[in-house]
């Protein structure tokens, strides 16, 4: 069984972020002079999320002794709530049971020498957001034949809170985060 690192969570993080939608309304000129100033940007969410296929594929051909033309694909992706309410045996979580990732606030500020910060945590004072990630099947993609790397990925638990702060001093990327992992199935099919 592998573990979920923070190369994962960091684009879990900012797929969910970035498929996040708000409808655009117009602000006149008083609306606008409130909210100069304002540091930052917060961003609550509740989305559900399926995504048919997510893939990449090498812009090498692949022909005349080239590497490339192959492809990674990860099939029937999606991304939601767990939909329960009793985590590691115990029901005082303080999560509704629903599908939708919910209870999300994600606050973006730009710092004074340039750094970006996100912070990600419950919109409630107190409280975590319960997840479900799952991924019918991964597969790498050939020319001519595929090979299945993995299969039914479920994954579900807690996030209590999240930081990712890219550091424009030394190009670093920070990442501190309180997650717990109740539930983790996944069929390896290439071993």
């Amino acid at each position: 069984m592998h573990t979920l690192n923070k190369k994962s969570l960091i684009t879990l993080s900012l797929t969910v972020s970035t498929v996040a939608m708000a409808e655009m309304q117009p602000m006149d000129d008083a609306k606008l002079s409130d909210i100069t100033g304002q540091a930052g940007i917060t961003v609550e969410l509740e989305s559900k999320i399926n995504i048919g296929e997510v893939r990449y594929t090498d812009t090498n051909s692949g022909t005349d002794n080239e590497i490339g033309g192959g492809s990674l694909s990860a099939q029937t992706v999606s991304i939601g709530g767990a939909n329960k309410t009793r985590f590691f045996g115990l029901n005082s979580w303080g999560v509704t049971a629903t599908d939708k990732l919910d209870n999300i606030k994600i606050i973006m500020d730009i710092a004074s020498d340039g750094d970006l910060i996100i912070n990600m945590g419950p919109a409630a004072t107190f409280g975590v957001i319960d997840f479900q990630v799952g991924i019918d099947k991964v597969e790498l993609q050939g020319l001519s034949a595929s090979t299945t790397l993995l299969s039914n990925f479920n994954l579900v638990g807690l996030i209590g809170a999240a930081s990712l702060i890219i550091d424009t001093e030394d190009s670093a990327i920070n990442v501190v985060s309180s997650i717990a992992i109740d539930d983790l199935d996944v069929d390896v099919d290439f071993l």
